[in-house]
């Protein structure tokens, strides 16, 4: 065996090995997850200026969680390539640099699911080790700095057409002392909150 088949080989183990603790997570924390996820659902906020720094006061610079972005559509959007104009592409016919991109299937057309008018919509869902920074850089963002984020405030041509929610869970307000763990424990929610809220742009 050649060494780099030797390095795949155990690259796949600890993959499998990981997929086992992270389904082991999921069965032993089934009602924790539920309660997180109906956490979310319960406190949304509408953002209604996106020109202001978004405050969020109740969170500080050290505080660890995950976050979800919800879409309402003032009016119905059918195609996968509909969608993707409106978000990546704006009204000068540019492709928008830096943001997350419409999820990306082998039969893209054929997997969307069109978004109806004023039926609200999971977005986009993220984690995060700062969650006041990381939610403002997606609502208060430059289209034109190169941090990767929705940026919605720049967004003018989504604006137009939808409303944005966000809402968010905190898993600790201070730095922890096994910041390894808490990033695998944050892995692990935001790949359960993907798989239940399955957003429209981001990671698969």
């Amino acid at each position: 065996m050649s060494e780099i088949n030797r390095i795949a080989e155990e690259i796949n183990k600890i993959a499998e090995e990981i997929q086992i603790l992270y389904d082991d997570f999921i069965k032993n924390n089934s009602k924790k997850m539920e309660k997180i996820i109906n956490h979310l659902d319960e406190n949304k906020i509408e953002v209604k200026n996106y020109d202001n720094e978004v405050e969020i006061n109740n969170l500080n610079q050290d505080s660890w969680g995950v976050y979800v972005f919800y879409i309402i559509p003032k009016i119905d959007i059918v195609g996968y390539d509909d969608f993707k104009k409106l978000w990546e592409i704006d009204h000068n016919g540019n492709t928008i640099k830096y943001i997350p991109r419409a999820k990306k299937y082998k039969k893209s057309c054929e997997k969307f699911k069109p978004l109806e008018r004023e039926k609200e919509r999971c977005f986009y869902v993220g984690k995060s080790q700062d969650l006041i920074q990381r939610i403002r850089e997606h609502i208060n963002s430059k289209t034109s700095e190169s941090t990767y984020a929705l940026k919605l405030s720049k967004q003018k041509k989504i604006l137009e057409n939808a409303v944005f929610k966000y809402s968010y869970f905190c898993l600790t307000k201070e730095k922890p002392k096994d910041k390894d763990s808490m990033n695998f424990l944050l892995e692990i929610l935001e790949k359960k909150l993907r798989e239940e809220l399955l957003p429209l742009i981001g990671k698969q």
